[in-house]
């Protein structure tokens, strides 16, 4: 019955957290819809966690296979990084994406407002398999997937406005950090998690479940007010209009 507290406890606090970033959103833009936010909760409920679950599952057998058994030390580095982080917010990433093509001339916010939907959706689905209930409902308090998707949103967006402004390297760079800051956050977070369960090492094990409890704590209150912060920068911010205003400059207008 742990699972349906998460659940409970992301719902609440997804409504509590992503609520008034869309009523900004329909204030200030309106480009992205209702039925758009839902389609991207969708997409992040179901096909990214059947994407995900199988990626996890071949990759954590593949560990296994090469002689790395589960609950020690490297099997969680690595999984916690390169398999959970990494892959999780790639597929993610790209079923936002698949939200963006049929739109066109959103501003910042709508971008932000999706991204984060899709996060919301994973992070439903991900409540239910998460084996340590107290992570779970924790996770779900501050709504990590959530965050970690405003985060990604950021630097996608500082990546559309430097392509506009005619700044490849920039751009790129940017692209770059919309991956690496999130993966390398969601990778800390889960580490702490699974250490609550990790027998392997000397420490009393309620001693270390307690200081592994306070970081993601700590983790997830950073990563939460930076999120929203970050999505409340620039909400007006116009790409179109931007790379309008360039070619206009350019041709001496």
């Amino acid at each position: 019955m742990g699972f349906l507290l998460a659940i409970i406890v992301v719902l609440i606090f997804a409504a509590i957290w992503y609520l008034p970033l869309v009523k900004k959103q329909q204030r200030l833009s309106g480009m992205v819809t209702k039925k758009d936010l839902r389609k991207a909760f969708l997409l992040g409920l179901i096909p990214a966690t059947i994407v995900i679950l199988i990626a996890e599952i071949a990759l954590g057998w593949i560990l296994k296979f090469a002689g790395l058994s589960d609950g020690t030390l490297l099997y969680n580095i690595l999984m916690s990084f390169f398999v959970y982080g990494a892959i999780e917010e790639i597929v993610k990433y790209e079923c936002a994406r698949i939200c963006l093509k049929s739109k066109a001339g959103l501003k910042r916010i709508d971008i932000m407002v999706l991204f984060a939907a899709v996060g919301i959706g994973y992070e439903v689905t991900e409540s239910i398999f998460f084996g340590n209930v107290i992570a779970s409902v924790l996770r779900g308090v501050f709504v990590a997937h959530m965050m970690y998707q405003l985060v990604m949103a950021h630097f996608y967006c500082e990546s559309l406005k430097a392509k506009a402004a005619g700044n490849k390297k920039k751009a790129g760079n940017r692209m770059a950090l919309a991956f690496l800051i999130p993966i390398l956050v969601h990778g800390l977070n889960d580490f702490g998690c699974h250490m609550m369960s990790y027998q392997g090492s000397s420490m009393d094990s309620d001693m270390q479940t307690l200081i592994c409890l306070a970081g993601v704590f700590v983790l997830q209150l950073v990563l939460a007010i930076v999120g929203i912060r970050l999505a409340n920068k620039e909400p007006e911010y116009d790409f179109e209009a931007e790379r309008e205003n360039r070619r206009r400059r350019r041709k001496g207008y």
